[in-house]
Formats: structure tokens, C-alpha cells, sequence
């Protein structure tokens, strides 16, 4: 029997997939997206149900139950890591040089952003369950085929050779490989001599190597059910269009029952905003909600980050919250990185930015920058003055009264402009 559960997060369908979980501890297995996600939801269930503990892990990824298969079946092929796979595909290119295919590809073929780019294009193969044959069929069979067609398709067929040469798997691999033992024959898979429902919860969509898995599981197990975070109001199908096409594709492939769990009414303002943020018209009244939603109006980026910064010092030293707790969200950071970067720093908070620093936020490509601009623009006496200038003498802190000062009061002012902004306002600050 294969079931369908569908609601948004805050409807009972995650209950409902937690007590199935519960009452058919031992013999159930659970599947979510994520290893963090797992042990979250192993814990949260073992304190609401009572339970003591488990023996094994009954909340699992979609890659360790892959592999548990595998390992229960006495199939023990390792699993290559992304890196490995990088070196294997590197050294197939090294391989497959001395062929013509290869020539049309010039030099970009040596690079590294080539090796990165043919890695992506097997993985997403491997994933739409697509073989080296069936790839070199299709490429032939368009009219318009180019070289580079004509060189993935050797790289594919090269690099699986070389995966069972070496007696490895990928990823994608290690799932068709674990499909291969519930297809074959008539033996049941022995993981399923213990396990005999499946449980898969809050995913979004299914690569077709990992549907094609599930097809081949389900005549093994007594119950198979999915549990998707989807709400089947039409007035809410936009933020929910990708699991609404996968539950789709469940009742279509597996002809499951569904079961429809619908939203509780918002008790909170951000509850209220998570429901209501993509209508045009809010579908609830806002009396008697809890108020956990406050906004700020601030003038200016920097000013928004101030704020927050603010607003995070006061958690932290007055109130006692741990950093770790406290996350904070920009729509778009490659504009902001560098200054919350800057800012937090002042205000003394430890931050760690989802963003890599920039080559050109780092002091010498900036200089070098700016040195290719003024060598475009700058006239020679220009140069020679500014260079022979005695604001750039070197200063010596101690000696220098108001250094740092001097400095904050800069800063403060958000003066971007050079000496001749730091004038112009004072100017007009004494106007």
C-alpha cells in the first residue's frame, strides 16, 4: 500500500508520519532530506513519544538507507567521494586526450573549470538515471550535435569504465546499484526481512534515480508513504508549484492514497506572515495573535545594520542569548558581506558570513584597481602631487594626537569621498 500525506508544515502531517514512526518502532524506517535534519527529528521523537532509545537509526537520509541496503546485501563496493570522483574524471581526461574528439575543444580543455563542468554533466546524467549508451544515442540522434557532445559522451563512457575497473561507486551509482538488489530475482533484499514500511518526509522533489529506488522498493515493504510539505488550497499553489508536480508524479507512478492534513490558524504574527506573505489578500484576521513580529525603519544599509547589530548586543549581554541562536537573513549578501563584516567587528560580535570575501574587498586589488583607473584618467602632475602630498608621510600613532579618533569620526560620518567630502560637510555643518 503506498500513501500520500500532504500539508504544510504547520498542519498535522508531520505528527501523523512521527506516529507511524513510533507505532511501528523497529520494523519502520524514516527518510528526510538531511543528516542534521535526522538526528533533529530522531531527538524531538524520542522526547514526545517516551521511547528510550532505538537500536540503530530509525530517521535516516535517502544516502544511508542506499548504502544499508547495499551493506545488508553483503554488497560491499566503496563509495568514491566528490574529490575522488574530481581525480578520477581528471585523470580519464589525461586518458582521452590523444583522441580527435578531444582536438576541437582547444585549450579549455585543460583546465580545471573543465573537469568541475564535465562532474556536474555526469551527475546530473547519473541522476535523470541516463547510461553512457543511452547518452551517445541521444547525442547522435540530434541533428545538431557539436564537439563537445561528441567529448562528454567518451568522458561518460571512459569515467564508468574506470568506476568499475577500480570497483567503485558514485553516488548516483551506489543508488543504482541498491536498485539492481531489489530488482534482482525474486529474494527479498534483506534489509526488508526486518523493515517493512517506509516512511519519506519533507522533501521537495526526487531525482528519477531515486524514484526509480523507490519503485523498486515498494513491492518489498508492506507500506510505502511519502509526506509533502504542500498545502492544495488554489489560492496557495504558487510557493508550492515544485511539490505539487512531485505529488503528482507519486500518485501517478505508485497510484497512492492520498491524505489531505489542513493548516492550523496562526496563533503568531510570524505565523500570520508565513501564511499570508505570497497573497495578494490576507486570508485571516490579525485579532488575538501573539506579537513575535517587530519591523525596523532604518534609512540606509548601514543603518540596518547598525540597528541589528545593536538589537544582537542587547540579546547577548542583557539577556543572556548565545550567539549560535541568533541568525540573521539578508535578501542579498555579496552587497552587504563585507559590511556586516566591518560593522559586527566594531560592535564585538562574533559572526560567521555565509559569503566569501572578495578579491576585490582585499586592500591590494583594490590599489590595483583603482591604479588602472588612475593610470586611464590622471594626468602626470596630478599623479606627482597627490604623491608628494603630505597627508600619505607616514604617521606615527604615538605622535600623532587624535589618530583614532579622527578616524571614528570618518567612519561616523560615512565620509566615502576623500578629503573633499570630510570638507564640504564640515562646511555645511557650519553653515
Amino acid at each position: 500500500m503506498v500513501r500520500l500525506l500532504i500539508g504544510p508544515s504547520r498542519s498535522g502531517r508531520v505528527k501523523a508520519v512521527d506516529d507511524l514512526l513510533v507505532e511501528g518502532w523497529g520494523r519502520t524506517l524514516l527518510i528526510v532530506p538531511t543528516q542534521q535534519y535526522a538526528e533533529q527529528r530522531l531527538r524531538r521523537i524520542l522526547e514526545s513519544s517516551g521511547k528510550a532509545g532505538a537500536w540503530g537509526r530509525p530517521v535516516v537520509t535517502f544516502q544511508d538507507f542506499s548504502s544499508t541496503l547495499l551493506r545488508e546485501n553483503f554488497v560491499t563496493i566503496p563509495r568514491i567521494t566528490t574529490i575522488d570522483q574530481h581525480f578520477l574524471i581528471r585523470r580519464t581526461l589525461d586518458e582521452l586526450k590523444r583522441r580527435d574528439s578531444f582536438d576541437a575543444l582547444g585549450e579549455g580543455a585543460q583546465t580545471e573549470g573543465f573537469v568541475n563542468h564535465v562532474q556536474g554533466i555526469i551527475a546530473r546524467l547519473k541522476q535523470a538515471a541516463i547510461d553512457p549508451d543511452e547518452f551517445r544515442s541521444r547525442v547522435s540522434a540530434r541533428g545538431d550535435a557539436s564537439a563537445m557532445d561528441a567529448a562528454v559522451a567518451d568522458i561518460y563512457e571512459a569515467y564508468q569504465t574506470a568506476l568499475r575497473e577500480n570497483d567503485v561507486l558514485d553516488l548516483q551509482g551506489q543508488y543504482w546499484m541498491a536498485r539492481l538488489v531489489c530488482e534482482g530475482g525474486h529474494e527479498k533484499p534483506h534489509l526488508f526481512e526486518r523493515i517493512d514500511t517506509l516512511l519519506l518526509d519533507d522533501f521537495d522533489d526526487f531525482t528519477p534515480s531515486e524514484f526509480a529506488l523507490l519503485e523498486a522498493t515498494s513491492p518489498h515493504v508492506g507500506s510505502l508513504v511519502f509526506g509533502l510539505n504542500y498545502d492544495p488550497n488554489p489560492e496557495a499553489e504558487e510557493p508550492y508549484a515544485l511539490t505539487k508536480d512531485t505529488a503528482g508524479r507519486i500518485r501517478a507512478r505508485f497510484d497512492a492514497k492520498v491524505e489531505v492534513f489542513d493548516q492550523t490558524a496562526p496563533k503568531t504574527f510570524c505565523e500570520f506572515a508565513s501564511d499570508n506573505i505570497f497573497h495578494h489578500h490576507p486570508q485571516q484576521k490579525t485579532e488575538g495573535l501573539s506579537a513575535d513580529l517587530e519591523f525596523m525603519e532604518c534609512h540606509g544599509f548601514v543603518h540596518e545594520i547598525e540597528s541589528v547589530g545593536r538589537r544582537i548586543k542587547t540579546l547577548i549581554l542583557d539577556e543572556g542569548v548565545s550567539p549560535r541562536r541568533i541568525a540573521v537573513v539578508f535578501r542579498k549578501l555579496s552587497d552587504t558581506a563585507d559590511a556586516i563584516r566591518s560593522v559586527f567587528g566594531e560592535f564585538g560580535i562574533p559572526v560567521d558570513v555565509s559569503q566569501a570575501t572578495l578579491l576585490t574587498e582585499s586592500s591590494v586589488a583594490g590599489f590595483v584597481l583603482d591604479l588602472i583607473e588612475a593610470i586611464q584618467d590622471w594626468e602626470r602632475d596630478s599623479v606627482t602631487e597627490v604623491l608628494a602630498s603630505p597627508w600619505f608621510a607616514h604617521w606615527n600613532g604615538s605622535d600623532t594626537p587624535y589618530a583614532d579618533e579622527a578616524r571614528a569620526l570618518v567612519r561616523h560620518a560615512q565620509i566615502i569621498g576623500g578629503y573633499e567630502q570630510w570638507r564640504t560637510r564640515l562646511s555645511r555643518l557650519r553653515d
